[in-house]
């Protein structure tokens, strides 16, 4: 005997209703739900703390002025992965442009430095650039 048998027109249509009704309002919350996002950040970011979801993808753009490029990035902890660094567009008269590509996992803070080794040593030292990551 199936859950339908047995019952009148009135209550098929109020369980039809009811159902409706609990449809509607899950395909509501699953489309209310941000999908992972991307976060961009420059030069002007370094020593921040900015806040992520898990599954966000942070894009670090930096450019140097001088001779020079970024290296690798060092992440504190598992909670962050690098996944990798490419060019940032055109090549720019003043220097590199170079894109830092990261993936937040789970809970958890990091710390991301991408340190500029320095080439001339008549040159001031170019500071590495920092950011504290909370995934949350």
């Amino acid at each position: 005997m199936s859950a339908w048998e047995g019952i009148s027109e009135q209550q098929t249509a109020r369980r039809l209703r009811g159902l409706t009704t609990v449809l509607t309002v899950v395909l509501l919350a699953l489309s209310c739900h941000p999908a992972s996002g991307r976060i961009s950040l420059d030069n002007s970011s370094n020593g921040k703390t900015i806040l992520v979801a898990p599954g966000d993808r942070i894009d670090i753009t930096l450019q140097t002025v001088g001779p020079g490029q970024y290296e690798t990035p060092a992440v504190s902890a598992g909670f962050i992965r690098f996944l990798g660094e490419s060019s940032a567009g055109p090549p720019n008269p003043a220097g590199p442009r170079q894109l830092f590509r990261f993936e937040a996992l789970t809970v958890g803070r990091a710390e991301i430095t991408i340190p500029h080794p320095l080439l001339d040593p008549a040159l001031p030292p170019i500071p590495p650039f920092a950011i504290v990551v909370d995934v949350r």
